[in-house]
Order: C-alpha cells, then structure tokens, then sequence
C-alpha cells in the first residue's frame, strides 16, 4: 500500500507476477521511484531481489537479482547522494548453491561431510537509476603508486556495505562526486581485513582510486574539501586528513591513549571543519569506557577559496565538472548527458588547498538531450540479462500484465497500450530523438471504430434522410407513403441530419448520450416501443439539437458556416405522425405474471473521425509513442 498524500489515503501497488515472499525492504524514494527489495526466500535468507517502480510508485518491474541482505532487513544498497541515478549493490553470484543447501534438512546439514557454501559476492554500479547495472572499474594503482593487475574478465573493483563489519560506501550532498568506500580488488569481494584497502572516488563511481592500503573508517567535510579518517580494524590515537581529496595526507594525533575508533561524524549538511570522534578504550577491572573526542580544522587553512564566479579560470580555486564518460565500456555517465540532460556542477579543485565559505553552494547547469536507448528501462514483464543489453521477455509475466496484447475490455479512456519492452526512466528529462515508450491505441469495436448500436442509429438517421428526400420529389400525381414524415424544405432538414451525424461520428459524448437518452426514454434499444410520436424522440444534446416539442434548433451550429439555415422557421420543418393508440389496460392474468427481459446495455462506442473538416472520410486516429 502506498500514499502519496502523507497517509490520508492509500493505494495498492503490484509486482509483475505472484511471488512468495517473507520480508520487504524499501531501499530509497528520493528520486521520483521506489527501489524494493523482496525476501522470496526463507525468512532468515541472506538475498533477495531488488523491483524497480515507475514514476507512479505502483507498477514494479524487476531491476537486480540476489542482492545481499542480512536477516533484520539491512541491504547492501547505497544511493550516492550527490549525483542523481547513481547506486551501487552487493549481489550473491552463488545464490542458486545457498538455496540448495539450505533446502535440505537439518539432520543431513548436520551429518554431510559437505559444508555450508561460503557466499560469493560482487558490487554492481548502476548510473541510471536502476535501469542497468555493471562492475566497478579497478584502480590502476596502488596506494603506493604500483600498477594493479586486474586483467581478466571477472576482476573488479567490490566494496563493503551495510551488512558488513567495516565502514560502508558513503557520500554526502554537499561534496560533489566524492564516493568513499572499504573492499579489494579480485573476482569476489573479502570479508579478510588483511585484504581490504580503502577507496576513493570523485566522478560518482565511475573510476576509483585506493587511497590507503588498510581498512578505514571515514567522513567528509568543508563541501568535500576536507577528509578524515582512522584505522577500522586496530586501537589507535591518530587520524589521517587531506585538503586535496586524496592527493596528498597528513597525521594528527587526537588523544594521547589508544582507542577502537567506531565513527567519526560532522553535522548533517557536511560543510563544517569540525569532526567527532567516538569509540571506545580499555578500562580497569577489563571494562571498557567510551570516549568521545572532537577535532577542529578551522585554524589549519587560513585562506578561502576564491574564484567560484569564474570557474576553470586560472586564478579560481574552482573547476567545472559533469558525470561524463567517454569510454565505450559497459555501465558509466555517457559521453554527453546523463538520465536525459546534460549537468554541470561547480566544485573545488582537488589541488587548490584551501577551505570552502560555509554557505558556498555548488553551482548546477542543467539543459535537456535528445533520448537514446540509455534513458530507458525495462518496462513490467521484461528484463535485462545479466543487469546490462537489451530487454527481453519474462516469460512468468502474462501478456495482459506485459501489456504485449490489447486488453480483452477497453479502458473507460478509450485507448490502451501495448509495451515495446522499454519505458521511460522515472524522472528522465530526454525530449524528441528515440522514441521507446508503449504505443497508444484507439480501441476499435467494429467498422471503422463504430459498433453494432451505433451503426443502427446512423442506419435510422440515413433512412429519416431518404424519407425527407421522397418527400421533397414526389412522382408526378401519386401520394407520398410517408405523408405527414418531413416537410418540402429538403435543405433545411439535410443540413440538420447531416450536423447530427457529424456529431455522432466524431463526439463520444454525443454518442453516449444519445444511447443513454434513447435507453431512459424508451427502455432501451432492446425494448423500445415499435412505434412513437416523433415529437416524443430524443436523439442527443437538448440544448445543441433538440429543444423541447421536437423543433430542431441550429442556430447555435458555428461548424457550418456555409448552409443557409433559419432557426426561427424550425417549427415548420416537421409536421407530427398520427398519435400511437393507447395500449388497452386489462391484460390476461397469464400475460400480467409474464417475467420482463432484462435489458444488456450497448458497447461503448470509441472516439473516431468518420469526416475531416473538408467533409471527407477518414479513419480512426492513433497516436503511437504518446505515453499515458
């Protein structure tokens, strides 16, 4: 159940097909979607997947397969809060082999010579909310500046999340395309502490560097200018800075006895040079106390940073820079616009050490792209192999659900879609180039879009037509048989058959109204009377047609400027047919306990264009590529 009014009420959202499922995570909704992770598994599973909504939080399509979880619902998932779309996860490769083993019995568990499978992870990097996910790019360097090998296919950068023992990937808003995070190099990521090194990233994840060879808890400062860290794995009273993101660190002791370092935070907005320290330290009596020590940078630099006017200048102390990538790998930025627009963001030169005003805010410059492939994702019953390439159909998902065929009743719109397998990503702004979103149909119910009812209506409306024509060209000494139906006046009444009929083809409303008129007046069009006074007939709009007593009004008509029509002479158009005889008013006590029918309502007739405005025939109008 979901909200979009603070709770005031709810409405239901659904996952693409029916699932077995223990546990729901919502991972993030700070973009304009809904990230859910879903437990399929046993309740104290460690993966599940990961569903993807669109923009109104109720249709769900799958996004990323077995991404790690521990048992009280933490997710190895992280949204990089600078950057829009970007998220990086943990994915167990080896989920099918966990599963196995975790179906047998306890007993065989217990007794099998074979032990429990260790799980196997990778990171995976998604750069358009979801829509794709890749491998991290390794650094090509060491901390000490040693070229990492990292050759074959399945060697890639993995770094810690929430479920583990070190720090997890970490970004704040304020410090443009900084990513931190604690993981190895290889196929799969460590949970060893004498393999992990710390990384850096500062284009939002997409190329990394290792900026120290251990393990390290972190935190940013001054809009990214400043960061500080401190051994995760040993006790101790010093702490590493940079004032060049990386470039270049300096030690500080903090306190004078050793201490296991849980955290080091700074106030929510990430632009203070202030830092707390907290954990713990050895005690007397084998207790442990905690300790709580903080550290301010604000007398280190004493300069300000200048130049944020003019960006990229010489004398600035600030670049521009935008999530750009011109490599042709797989996964990254694009090489021009990023989640359907070009952004630009105004931030410090990594070398200039100097420190940012508190109330500096970068920059944004954003203008729109044409769409290509890679603003869209999959759309509900369809899914990409392997997180990347084309979608392709999921089979468990029916074609009604996978909208692949048109819906067995047409919407009360009147129009349906049918799914090219992709849709726009949530909050992509792409205008124009490649058009991949569901086409739009007109639903078509018979002849030309009209049905079985409508066309016994026009059926009627044309024969009133013949009749006034006879009428007007009688043969020579011979009565008309339809006397006393219609008048001489031919022009006049065309023109008003002929404006009815234009309004019957091309209005819906019209239509309906004309059904619902006919079926409160006369029981219906299964059970209308075999004969009635013409003065009695309804056959549409009161006010635009038919004025009361039967005169037709067509002084309001402004479509047909062309037709010579006096509206104050309508009372001469139609003369009334003889009255109907009452019906008797004794019937046979058999005929008066006789069960009455009831009546099926006609079919909705769809919206169609029979004539163009230069009166000629057209077919019905689709608008492929409109989104609904």
């Amino acid at each position: 159940q979901l909200s979009a009014n603070g709770g005031v009420s709810f409405y239901s959202g659904s996952l693409p097909f029916r699932l077995s499922e223990q546990a729901y995570t919502v991972l993030d909704a700070t973009e304009g979607v809904i990230f859910l992770h879903v437990n399929h598994g046993q309740e104290s599973s460690h993966f599940g997947h990961i569903y993807l909504s669109d923009s109104t939080g109720m249709n769900y399509t799958f996004s990323l397969r077995d991404n790690r979880r521990e048992a009280s619902g933490k997710c190895d998932f992280t949204k990089v809060t600078s950057i829009e779309g970007v998220y990086l996860a943990n994915t167990v490769v080896n989920a099918e082999e966990l599963e196995t083993w975790d179906a047998h019995s306890p007993a065989y568990q217990r007794n099998s010579k074979i032990r429990r499978p260790v799980p196997r992870m990778r990171t995976v990097i998604s750069y358009d909310r979801g829509a794709e996910w890749s491998l991290l790019r390794p650094p090509v360097a060491d901390a000490s500046g040693r070229p990492i090998d990292c050759s074959s296919a399945d060697c890639s950068l993995h770094l810690h999340g929430f479920t583990a023992d070190f720090a997890p990937v970490y970004s704040t808003a304020n410090a443009v395309g900084l990513v931190l995070g604690v993981g190895n190099v290889g196929s799969y990521l460590s949970d060893k502490a004498g393999d992990l090194s710390t990384f850096l990233s500062r284009d939002g994840g997409l190329t990394w560097s290792m900026i120290h060879a251990t393990p390290n808890i972190y935190e940013i400062g001054d809009h990214g200018g400043l960061i500080v860290m401190a051994s995760d794995v040993k006790p101790t009273n010093s702490l590493l800075y940079s004032w060049s993101q990386g470039l270049s660190w300096q030690e500080l002791q903090f306190t004078e006895n050793r201490m296991d370092v849980d955290n080091i935070i700074i106030e929510p907005s990430a632009t203070s040079r202030v830092f707390h320290i907290y954990g713990t330290r050895p005690a007397p009596g084998g207790k442990t106390t905690g300790v709580l020590i903080t550290v301010d940078f604000s007398a280190l630099h004493e300069r300000e940073c200048i130049g944020a006017s003019s960006p990229n200048s010489a004398t600035s102390d600030y670049e521009i820079w935008s999530p750009r990538d011109t490599e042709t790998s797989p996964g990254g930025f694009g090489s021009a616009c990023h989640l359907g627009h070009t952004i630009e963001y105004t931030r410090r030169k990594q070398a200039a050490e100097c420190f940012n005003a508190v109330a500096f805010e970068p920059a944004r410059f954003v203008r729109d792209c044409q769409c290509t492939e890679r603003d869209y994702e999959c759309d509900v019953g369809f899914y990409r192999e392997s997180g990347a390439g084309a979608c392709v159909r999921d089979n468990d998902v029916s074609d009604e659900t996978a909208r692949t065929v048109p819906p067995e009743s047409c919407p009360r719109s009147g129009r349906y879609e049918i799914s090219s397998g992709y849709r726009l990503i949530g909050g992509n702004t792409c205008v124009e180039g490649k058009d991949l979103r569901p086409v739009v149909f007109t639903c078509s119910y018979g002849l030309f879009g009209v049905s079985f009812t409508g066309w016994v209506v026009l059926s009627f409306i044309l024969g009133l037509v013949g009749v006034m024509y006879h009428n007007a060209k009688p043969s020579p000494g011979k009565p008309s048989p339809f006397e006393g139906i219609g008048t001489r006046n031919f022009d006049e009444e065309a023109a008003s058959c002929w404006q009815f009929m234009r309004s019957f083809a091309r209005d819906r409303d019209f239509r309906m109204q004309v059904f619902d008129r006919i079926r409160s007046k006369s029981g219906g069009l299964n059970g209308a009377p075999y004969s009635m006074a013409f003065d009695d007939g309804d056959f549409g709009d009161d006010e635009a047609f038919v004025e009361e007593g039967g005169d037709f009004d067509l002084s309001d008509d402004e479509d047909d400027e062309g037709l010579d029509i006096d509206a104050d002479n309508d009372a001469e158009l139609i003369s009334p047919t003889p009255s109907v005889a009452p019906i008797p008013t004794t019937t046979s006590l058999e005929e008066a306990t006789a069960p009455v029918p009831k009546l099926s309502a006609p079919p909705t007739a769809a919206p169609i264009d029979l004539f163009d405005d230069d009166g000629q025939g057209g077919g019905t109008d689709s608008e492929p590529g409109d989104a609904v």
